[in-house]
Order: C-alpha cells, then sequence, then structure tokens
C-alpha cells in the first residue's frame, strides 16, 4: 500500500497488517476516533513522533516490524489499554513507557 485513502476520516478501526509499509501515513494522525490499529507484519523501522494524537487509540499492534526505538510522545497515548511490539528490534523501552498506566 502506497497511499492512505485521504477520505476515510471517520474510522475506527483499521488493519494495514503485512502491507510492506515502511511509514505510518501521516493521514491516520488526523483519524480522531481510531481505537483499533493494526501495523503487524510490515517493515516500520519507527513510529511517528505524533502517534500520542490519536487519542482515542485503544489498541495497537506493531509486532513482526524493524522497530528498534520508541517515541518519546509514546508514552502519553491516555487510553491504550493493548500493545503487542512483539517480534521487533527494540533494545530497551523508553522511560516514557511507564506513563502507559491503562495497559
Amino acid at each position: 500500500m502506497s497511499l492512505f485513502p485521504e477520505e476515510i476520516t471517520s474510522a475506527v478501526r483499521i488493519s494495514m497488517a503485512r502491507n510492506a509499509i515502511s511509514e505510518v501515513p501521516e493521514t491516520i494522525l488526523s483519524l480522531q476516533k481510531l481505537s483499533h490499529l493494526n501495523l503487524h507484519g510490515n517493515v516500520l523501522k519507527s513510529l511517528p513522533k505524533t502517534i500520542n494524537q490519536l487519542r482515542a487509540l485503544r489498541f495497537l499492534t506493531v509486532a513482526d516490524n524493524r522497530l528498534t526505538d520508541l517515541p518519546q510522545g509514546f508514552g502519553s497515548c491516555p487510553s491504550l489499554v493493548y500493545l503487542d511490539l512483539s517480534c521487533n528490534l527494540l533494545a530497551e523501552i523508553t522511560p516514557h513507557f511507564g506513563y502507559l498506566t491503562t495497559l
């Protein structure tokens, strides 16, 4: 998938699993109702620094990618209750991870 349709403005659940995505499309970060995001099995090396703009995000799956670190703002995703980071290249977890108290 090379482009994410800009017409999708009120999506609640999105699965972009196994699409060889190398970066999260910026248009996803404007989806204020998005609660489930599945990015499993892509080639992501990082998540956007502004991922915390997804205030309604409850479930995030980024397993089986190439993530090497997490952005600092990641710790301020207030609604996140499920996070799958398995099978990545993370050497350590950022201290901001401790702010995710609802996981």
